[in-house]
């Protein structure tokens, strides 16, 4: 076979060209297949077109290579993937490791892990990074819709750089299609409403309205039975409190109690404002 370029070996049903010889379709250059001794190549030229695979019948597309363009990918002659000038589209659901569920737009399937630790970085099944060494980079997830206006509204999650390998989290709403920030948590835990920097646990900030409406769904009328707020210092399991709200269906604010850090009483009746002792001594009443 030396020196040939095409052969043709009938007893092998077999037709070979040699490495760097192209075989070509059209009247010009429109289709060329050919291999270099190292890859194989599919070549459009310049009138070519597009490169489209179909079923048997020519009647549905699989895939379609544009010339110079994009590429779409096709089940069942329906158009699921395509590549832009900025990317690529997904035209239906997306399924990663598993089938792609039936209404769902991104469904990813996870063992997940065996453990947790709330003292160290979980492991991650979905992740959104920056690049390189910057403190500074924020990252945001969004999830949101449109208005009527067509413009795009919705909550954001963002990831705030705060210092040297601190983070804080920041949630962000919209109201009429303006998005400011509503809720910090901080990189040391504490949480913030109305400020991005809040100094204890729960810190709460608000220009106008009433900050804090805590309201239960009991509506017993004795006292003990549903404690609207519990204030605690030190051992929780016995109950410690060292301020402790109630109502009942006398009044909006049925009793105030302060408890000693021993055995003190609660105050026993609607009305009392108690500071206790040991078994109950110095009890004074109030706001009868």
């Amino acid at each position: 076979t030396s020196g040939r370029y095409w052969e043709w070996d009938e007893s092998d049903d077999l037709v070979r060209q040699r490495d760097g010889v192209k075989t070509t379709f059209g009247n010009g250059t429109d289709l060329m297949i050919w291999h270099d001794g190292s890859n194989s190549y599919v070549q459009q030229g310049s009138n070519g077109g597009n490169l489209n695979f179909t079923n048997s019948g020519g009647t549905k597309f699989s895939a379609i290579f544009k010339h110079a363009d994009a590429v779409e990918l096709y089940f069942n002659g329906s158009k699921k993937f395509e590549t832009t000038n900025t990317g690529a589209t997904v035209s239906s659901e997306l399924g990663i490791n598993g089938g792609a569920s039936s209404g769902v737009r991104l469904h990813i399937h996870d063992n997940g892990v065996a453990s947790y630790s709330s003292t160290a970085a979980p492991t991650a099944q979905v992740k959104l990074d920056t690049t390189g060494n910057t403190n500074s980079a924020y990252t945001s997830i969004m999830i949101g819709a449109r208005g009527s206006s067509g413009t795009s509204r919705g909550i954001f999650l963002t990831a705030v750089p705060s210092g040297d390998g601190n983070s804080a989290l920041a949630i962000t709403t919209a109201a009429s299609y303006s998005s400011t920030e509503k809720m910090r948590v901080a990189a040391d835990g504490n949480v913030g409403i109305g400020t991005a920097s809040p100094s204890s646990k729960l810190h709460i900030n608000t220009a106008s309205g009433t900050a804090v409406i805590i309201d239960g769904s009991d509506d017993s009328t004795s006292l003990g039975s549903s404690p609207g707020l519990i204030i605690r210092q030190g051992d929780t399991n016995n109950d410690f409190s060292i301020l402790k709200f109630e109502a009942s269906g006398t009044g909006p604010l049925a009793m105030v109690g302060a408890k000693a850090l021993t055995t003190g009483a609660y105050p026993n009746s609607v009305g009392e404002l108690h500071f206790g002792v040991q078994n109950g001594g110095g009890t004074i009443t109030a706001m009868t």
